[in-house]
């Protein structure tokens, strides 16, 4: 089997990724969006980013993460991409209650593992 070897610098990330979703006051995902900036394995984490826009529609409840599992499972996604979805669905229910009217949706941004 060959392996390629990363080699970062002190201070570099070694995955660096932006995952922007946009969230209404109905809980439904109205944007998504993702990119790989630095990544350890080219040519797959970067390859896969456009299919996070699949999340366009769907509606944090339950059985949400399950559904995440199943589109971005495995070889279908990015495991780090794919784990920060379920910390900005954390984050939306924890600001915002169901019933509350907002005036603007929630947006949240994850970036920059290193």
């Amino acid at each position: 089997m060959h392996r390629t070897v990363l080699c970062v610098k002190a201070g570099e990330p070694v995955h660096e990724m932006i995952l922007g979703i946009t969230i209404g006051v109905d809980f439904m995902i109205r944007d998504a969006r993702a990119e790989s900036v630095v990544v350890p394995y080219a040519g797959h984490c970067d390859a896969v980013t456009p299919s996070y826009a699949k999340l366009k529609g769907m509606t944090l409840g339950p059985g949400f993460m399950r559904e995440i599992k199943q589109l971005f499972g495995k070889t279908q996604g990015c495991t780090d991409l794919t784990e920060l979805i379920g910390a900005v669905a954390a984050a939306a229910f924890q600001t915002m209650k169901r019933g509350n009217q907002f005036e603007r949706p929630y947006t949240a941004v994850s970036t920059r593992w290193m």
